[in-house]
């Protein structure tokens, strides 16, 4: 009977949560960038506005003529070297060519994150097979594991491309792999239909990724996965209090004396319940984003790597949630592979960093007349300079959204953005 209670609650109000959530997510994430993008612009205007300090003399320039004793002054370390680049030139020095060596240490990473999310898909498909048989049959894990793989497909879109036409046909590779072990389980079962892998695949991957889609779209993925945490949180209390009380007949007693009391109704009450349990949650929601923030100041985690943990653990409580129809304790199946991807990324990544280049800033200055296309540059740079160093640029209004942190996020929702 307890057991049939938790799967109960894993099988139907969780994946309620994790839907509600981030559709309730999308359209507060587009209000609340749209408020800091007009705040942003508000305080560059004051900013601007501001008048200018006066000279109140001229200052005195004074020509020095350098001779060949002057050496300090002629010292290669000490003069300004300009060196212009074209195509036919950068290319024909790769060893000496910064861009290549950043494409080198991006080709590592994603190394790095397939290799993890294999492990990933190989503790799903292991957990999905031994939940429901007696045994683990090769075909049956190879079929099962490309099915849980399809996250680590998003995941490297993530990070290898900005390009929805190069993004599209990294799809269309995994899905004729998926085509091609199709035909060779029909091959061995002529019994099943074509569309039966499909079927299974869309049963495990369709609901959530059309969850990412609602909060993780480029125009609100800066903010997405904090908003969708908060929201998360806040309907979490909601049910959690709603299920309290109708759990305990004290509770549900006392507060109907109570809703008499004020006049409340039935469905006053029922709102209270809901709203009550809303905002203590969205307290524990907030103080959590207040740490995530804390973290990304520290630069333990970065704005990539908080998208592609949201990406990876939606997706193992979604998986975890379909295996837990076979018992209450499989739903700790999505955590340990949750953590093993995690572990695997983190140490990976310490290799990639220990074989890079020393960090390097970039400069990068740009004209404000681009418009939709100064987010699509700005992406293009930091998606391969990010393994290098620090990208800094001229702020402005145009590129608001997209160079947003977490913690400004968090500064501006407080009403301390200045």
């Amino acid at each position: 009977m307890q057991d049939d209670f938790f799967i109960t609650l894993l099988t139907g109000q969780l994946p309620f949560i994790l839907i509600a959530s981030a559709v309730l997510a999308m359209p507060l994430s587009w209000l609340l960038l749209w408020r800091y993008r007009k705040a942003v612009s508000k305080i560059m205007s004051e900013r601007a506005s501001q008048p200018t300090v006066q000279f109140q003399m001229q200052p005195e320039i004074r020509v020095k003529s350098i001779s060949k004793s002057d050496n300090f002054l002629l010292d290669d370390a000490s003069r300004l070297r300009l060196q212009f680049v074209d195509r036919e030139r950068f290319s024909s020095k790769p060893e000496n060519s910064l861009w290549l060596k950043s494409l080198k240490i991006l080709q590592r990473a994603a190394c790095v994150h397939l290799f993890a999310g294999s492990v990933f898909a190989l503790i799903m498909a292991s957990v999905y097979l031994i939940s429901g048989i007696e045994e683990i049959v090769a075909m049956q894990l190879i079929v099962m594991g490309t099915i849980f793989f399809w996250p680590v497909v998003l995941v490297f879109n993530q990070l290898t491309t900005t390009a929805f036409k190069r993004a599209f046909v990294n799809m269309m590779f995994y899905f004729a792999a998926l085509l091609m072990i199709n035909s060779i389980v029909l091959m061995r079962n002529p019994h099943m239909g074509f569309a039966d892998l499909f079927v299974v695949w869309a049963t495990y991957n369709l609901p959530p990724t059309l969850v990412l889609v609602a909060f993780l779209n480029r125009h609100i993925r800066a903010v997405g996965p904090m908003v969708w945490v908060f929201m998360l949180a806040a309907i979490t209390g909601s049910l959690l209090a709603l299920g309290l009380v109708d759990a305990s007949e004290m509770l549900l007693s006392v507060l109907t004396q109570l809703g008499a009391t004020v006049s409340f109704e039935a469905t006053g009450i029922f709102a209270f319940i809901l709203v009550t349990g809303f905002v203590v949650f969205s307290i524990g929601g907030w103080l959590l984003l207040k740490r995530i923030g804390k973290v990304y100041a520290s630069r333990i985690i970065s704005d990539q790597s908080l998208v592609v943990d949201s990406v990876m653990l939606i997706f193992a409580i979604y998986y975890a949630i379909n295996i837990a129809f076979e018992g209450p304790i499989w739903v700790l199946s999505g955590v340990a592979a949750f953590v093993a991807y995690n572990l695997i990324v983190r140490q990976g990544m310490k290799y990639v960093a220990h074989r890079s280049s020393p960090v390097m800033p970039l400069l990068v200055l740009r004209v404000f007349s681009l418009g939709n296309k100064s987010e699509a540059l700005f992406q293009a740079i930091t998606q391969r300079w990010r393994y290098l160093g620090n990208v800094q640029l001229i702020a402005g209004p145009d590129l608001a959204i997209a160079t947003i942190e977490p913690h400004e996020f968090l500064t501006f929702l407080s009403g301390r953005l200045k």
